[in-house]
């Protein structure tokens, strides 16, 4: 069984307790607290974890100078932030495993931030991101920091701490390519603070999302891409995208639920867009748009489901949700839908990492130093995690769509 669904079963219990101590605040705080430290403490003792396990310790043991990186930054395979993260890291003796400890760190962190604007339901919105996003934090060490530094960003433009924020924008863009595009989104939209969200908006994403369970856009979209004046290297790389998507998804009944809450929420009281607003509205166009592709989709989604998220639970946590009708049903019925897809993500992960012939997210951890030679344990982890390329990538990128 891998690390991350031995988090997300602790979750998933944990996750129950919310509901069962809505009048016990202190208690349901409690919880959240063992159940974050718990997840962080699991994440940062997994030990040459997953897949890019090969490419990232390759590239830690012979990182140059961050001089040299600064000069040749065009030359290397990783972006410059993370070049000169790991290269002053490297510089100052730290082992591979420590560097991954502190990006895991980094983020748990900046979600920590996120998180206790919530004012209940902590645990659960915990569960959510990371049962959806575990990958983030376990093995995607570039966008993990670029993620994180995105979230600090947000919460610092929102709090007016412009130079902060300045800081947050170069850092998350640096670490990763993917931030230069979130941040410039998220940027361009602020000028939106304050407006009144448009219930129609909210209607118009349940449609798109219904018309796009039922017509395949792959052929819609591929015949426009070979007409645009890409080079044909670019345009079959597109359409090679797009054709590996799925109209029917589990994530279909996530995102509706998502968005049905929010429409019935505006549909009885205005509501504002704040800086997290802005972003959770622009990751729910972009997660309904591209709601068919998930290795388009992959790239984009992680930097707003912790918003998505947070935005939901504010706004149903709010004492003018109780202004709708028939509020506690539809809180209930939609922590149930959530809930049972949860489970059903969980299993997913679990039976597709089973069914892999090398398994680099198997359970390893800092602890099995204690028994075994450090060596050995790498070089194992290096070969499950070269065997998964040549063997089991495609299938096991296909199999895993239901994100």
């Amino acid at each position: 069984m891998s690390l991350a669904t031995v988090i997300s079963i602790i979750l998933l219990l944990l996750g129950l307790s919310d509901g069962l101590t809505t009048r016990m605040p202190r208690l349901q705080r409690d919880i959240f607290y063992v159940a974050f430290f718990l997840t962080w403490f699991l994440c940062i003792i997994k030990y040459y974890y997953g897949s890019d396990t090969v490419n990232y310790v390759r590239f830690y043991e012979h990182v140059p100078h961050y001089t040299y990186v600064l000069a040749h930054s065009a030359e290397l395979t990783f972006e410059t932030g993370f070049a000169v993260f790991c290269s002053v890291l490297h510089s100052w003796g730290v082992s591979y495993y420590w560097m991954t400890a502190i990006v895991s760190t980094v983020y748990f962190v900046a979600l920590y931030f996120l998180l206790r604007m919530i004012p209940q339901g902590r645990t659960f919105a915990l569960m959510i991101v990371f049962v959806l996003d575990a990958n983030l934090p376990m093995v995607q060490l570039r966008q993990c920091m670029a993620v994180a530094f995105f979230i600090l960003m947000v919460l610092s433009l929102q709090n007016k701490r412009y130079l902060l924020t300045a800081l947050f924008v170069i850092l998350a863009c640096s670490f990763h390519r993917s931030g230069i595009f979130m941040v410039a989104l998220t940027l361009f939209f602020s000028v939106l603070h304050s407006k009144t969200i448009p219930l129609y908006l909210y209607q118009l994403l349940i449609f798109v999302l219904a018309i796009l369970i039922i017509i395949p856009l792959y052929k819609v979209i591929a015949p426009v891409v070979r007409l645009l004046p890409f080079p044909d290297e670019y345009a079959d790389t597109i359409v090679l995208h797009f054709r590996k998507g799925r109209q029917v998804q589990m994530v279909f009944f996530i995102y509706m639920t998502a968005v049905v809450c929010l429409a019935h929420y505006v549909q009885y009281r205005k509501t504002l867009f704040s800086t997290v607003g802005i972003v959770t509205v622009i990751g729910l166009v972009f997660m309904v748009s591209f709601y068919q592709f998930f290795f388009l989709l992959n790239r984009i989604r992680s930097y707003f489901l912790p918003f998505v998220v947070v935005y939901i639970f504010r706004l149903l946590s709010d004492k003018d949700a109780l202004q709708i009708p028939y509020a506690a049903l539809l809180k209930q019925t939609a922590a149930v839908v959530i809930y049972v897809l949860m489970l059903h993500a969980t299993y997913r992960s679990y039976t597709n990492n089973h069914q892999l012939i090398s398994n680099p997210s198997n359970m390893c951890t800092v602890f099995e130093l204690l028994h075994a030679d450090k060596h050995a344990v790498q070089s194992r982890q290096m070969q499950l995690a070269e065997n998964y390329w040549r063997y089991d990538y495609m299938k096991h990128d296909v199999q895993n769509q239901i994100k």
